[in-house]
């Protein structure tokens, strides 16, 4: 089961709106109104950055023919900026019953990609 993480599109929300805030290298939480939400520690960023985060599967590959989602995908935007540091992703699952079969697998794309990539443990 696959609960997806993409890296595509994003809503033009106005920062301070739910699923959008400006973060800076002191770090900061982002949350959306539906429970997603991505932590930045300090020095993640150098600069202040408006990040948003939001359902959307717009440009998204395909899920893998074996897998069932249990999530949705979510984007992070701006794109193509990079982390100093590793920044904690969380996403709701609708199934919680299969985080506790030990089957939730991360998945990530970036703009462009034609297939998803599973997250290793150590990301997640």
């Amino acid at each position: 089961m696959v609960a997806a993480l993409a890296a595509c599109g994003g809503k033009d929300d106005e920062p301070g709106a739910p699923g959008a805030a400006t973060v800076g290298a002191a770090g900061g939480t982002l949350r959306s109104e539906d429970g997603a939400q991505v932590v930045f520690p300090k020095g993640a960023l150098r600069d202040d950055v408006t990040v948003r985060i939001a359902k959307d599967s717009t440009g998204a590959p395909p899920l893998p023919a074996a897998a069932v989602a249990v999530g949705a995908v979510y984007a992070i935007t701006p794109h193509g900026g990079g982390f100093e540091d590793l920044v904690e992703v969380s996403i709701p699952v609708e199934q919680p019953d299969a985080a506790s079969e030990g089957q939730l697998l991360l998945i990530t794309a970036d703009p462009g990609d034609s297939q998803w990539r599973v997250l290793s443990g150590a990301e997640y």
